[in-house]
């Protein structure tokens, strides 16, 4: 039996450095890679839309200014995930997807609540 040539592990060695600040990767990220923590994804994401769309409707309906800077804020809050993600894959990805689709189900919903009377 041959034995296997041992070295002294070097910087090439090292996994690659993520842009990923290590919170995220650790604590946010599993619940967009796991397919079982989907249903948590998605009542966590819900919540999102519960919040945005009625801030939505105050910045439509009564020109709130303090809705316009919550939304500003949840809008550039919001581009962080993307260019992290665009960082280290290289290009938008599921995260960036879920964070579109996050904004689209708040306009929806604001849209809807708008026509329907219930928000």
């Amino acid at each position: 039996m041959e034995r296997p040539n041992l070295r002294v592990a070097g910087p090439e060695d090292e996994p690659p450095r993520s842009a990923w600040p290590p919170f995220i990767a650790q604590w946010v990220l599993p619940y967009l890679k796991e397919p079982t923590l989907l249903p948590v994804t998605l009542a966590l994401l819900g919540h999102v839309v519960v919040v945005l769309a009625p801030l939505m409707l105050m910045l439509w309906r009564v020109g709130s200014l303090w809705a316009a800077v919550l939304l500003i804020a949840a809008a550039a809050l919001s581009s962080f995930p993307i260019r992290w993600e665009w960082l280290d894959e290289g290009g938008p990805r599921g995260v960036s997807a879920v964070v579109v689709l996050t904004w689209l189900a708040s306009v929806a919903a604001a849209v809807a609540g708008d026509h329907w009377g219930v928000l």
